[in-house]
């Protein structure tokens, strides 16, 4: 390792530790409500991680019923919740190691086949997409520093060192115990391998090792009570029945993710003279933009965002030249595809999951301007990450007014009972403050004269009312500065989390960032 290399990763390291710690009191959100209770259930019963019940969609059920994941989630995570409590920022403290790894194992990938990794990694890094989700405290976490450890590894093994082979199985093993999906990493490393001119037999064998912890998860499926891997295939089939599941509104939703995750920042500096590829390239991106295509009322400025999002990566692809002949460029066109089908399958688009199509296209990118003897300045990287802590303030904000929300439930009603109904980190927040949850069967029912209900209005699984009831109702709006959402339930497609909010990433508009019922009952059900 010489002095230029740790010179390097010295900067990727601080570089990628700068978002957390800009925003380390951020409350708890979107699913890290969930990955919360896993792990300060699993710290107080260490030997039963499952062995709770919660109402995360409208019904209380066993946790069993919910968890999709693999249970390594558990105990990484519960020695942290015992220790930070409700302190939010020492539970992001005490695991930046995690992003920090991460971030080491990505430049590493990068370096083994760029002359100048230090910049396109940096991109990566600043992307919204990637930061905004390795932030929190989910699987993607324990994924990225998982999984792209266990590429490195295979790359090192160069396809013939069984010490790297066996330390890649193992990295991706841990990767697909902490989330099934991390195999979408697995499945460029055996192509990588493939190439280099290993023996199907020996691939066979270490893709064997890498999805052990799903093989197990299906055979715990079929015959125990933890039921992981079936958890996470009934997800994503429910979610393929839904309205926003169209083929359209799925490429909308990726080439918007994608180009809304730097791609077009950073691919400025390649830019050439406009080719009949190119121009036809972007003529099929605006042609998913058209109105026959929508599947509600879309407004022009969402029509229009999504055409400028999805014309750099449209442009970006018919400009490179042939991916085959890049540094890397079987990993990287592998890496993307597996990232993209994974898209068409999984419940909805999301960032969590699209986030692990950035690397390979910045870095094919940057190999590209490297055969060309070009250079992507240090500027893109700049401009990425103000872009990123831009739409990371609405995002932080956003999670604050959750938080926020429990807090002034408290101060207006004391002594009253309290209900809600919503999902990731208002859920969190209401349930530490005393409020109960709706059932869905139930509904509002369960709710007396002189009870409170709270509702969020940018939520999912909420449980409204049935019938009629004589209420009082005050609302309270949330606001910020910028003109930018990354989720809306209102008119914008603002879907950041998933494009079942949306089809964009983010949306300009100067709606509420979240809006808050306050439902006083005055009459009985």
């Amino acid at each position: 390792m010489n002095s230029a290399y740790k010179r390097d990763l010295a900067a990727v390291l601080i570089f990628s530790a700068i978002p957390t710690l800009l925003f380390l009191d951020k409350p708890f959100h979107m699913d890290e409500a969930w990955f919360m209770a896993l792990a300060r259930h699993t710290a107080a019963a260490p030997g039963d991680p499952l062995g709770f019940s919660i109402n995360l969609y409208g019904t209380t059920r066993p946790a069993t019923e919910f968890h999709a994941y693999g249970l390594i989630i558990a105990y990484l995570m519960a020695p942290g919740a015992a220790l930070a409590g409700a302190r939010e920022w020492l539970m992001r403290l005490l695991y930046l190691p995690v992003e920090l790894g991460a971030a080491g194992f990505l430049y590493a990938v990068a370096a083994r086949f760029l002359k100048r990794p230090l910049v396109p990694v940096l991109i990566v890094l600043a992307s919204p997409l990637y930061w905004l989700n390795v932030h929190l405290l989910t699987a993607e976490r324990w994924m990225a520093l998982f999984g792209f450890a266990g590429l490195y590894a295979a790359i090192r093994s160069d396809g013939r060192d069984r010490r790297w082979l066996t330390a890649s199985a193992a990295a991706f093993a841990a990767a697909t115990a902490s989330k099934y999906s991390a195999l979408m990493l697995a499945v460029p490393a055996g192509a990588w391998l493939l190439s280099r001119g290993a023996s199907p037999a020996l691939v066979a064998a270490w893709a064997a090792g890498a999805a052990s912890p799903a093989l197990i998860s299906t055979a715990a499926t079929l015959f125990g009570g933890y039921g992981g891997g079936k958890v996470a295939l009934q997800v994503s089939l429910d979610g393929r029945e839904a309205t926003w599941r169209g083929w359209v509104h799925r490429l909308r939703a990726v080439d918007a993710l994608i180009g809304g995750g730097t791609l077009f920042l950073a691919y400025w500096p390649l830019r050439g003279k406009l080719t009949t590829r190119v121009a036809v390239s972007i003529a099929l991106a605006a042609a998913l933009f058209l109105p026959w295509f929508d599947q509600a009322a879309v407004r022009p400025v969402d029509r229009a965002l999504g055409l400028l999002l999805c014309a750099g990566p449209a442009a970006a692809f018919a400009g490179a030249p042939d991916w085959r002949r890049l540094p890397g460029g079987v990993l990287w066109l592998s890496w993307l595809a597996a990232v993209i089908a994974l898209q068409g399958v999984y419940w909805s688009v999301v960032s969590r999951s699209v986030l692990f199509a950035v690397p390979p296209l910045v870095f094919a990118l940057a190999a590209a301007a490297e055969r060309e003897g070009r250079t992507i300045h240090w500027g893109a990287a700049v401009a990425v990450l103000g872009f990123g802590l831009a739409l990371g303030s609405v995002d932080a904000r956003y999670a604050a007014a959750q938080k926020d929300a429990a807090a002034v439930t408290r101060e207006r009603f004391p002594g009253r009972t309290v209900w809600y109904t919503g999902h990731w980190g208002f859920q969190h927040y209401m349930s530490e403050a005393g409020a109960r949850p709706l059932e869905d069967a139930t509904g509002w029912n369960q709710a007396r004269v002189g009870d409170i209900v709270v509702l969020p209005l940018n939520n999912t699984n909420l449980v409204h009312m049935r019938g009629r009831r004589l209420v009082d109702a005050t609302v309270a709006a949330v606001s910020h500065p910028l003109p930018v959402r990354l989720m809306s339930a209102g008119a914008a497609e603002a879907g950041f989390y998933s494009s079942a909010f949306g089809f964009l990433p983010f949306s300009i508009t100067r709606a509420p960032v979240e809006e808050f019922r306050f439902v006083e009952l005055r009459s009985p059900p």
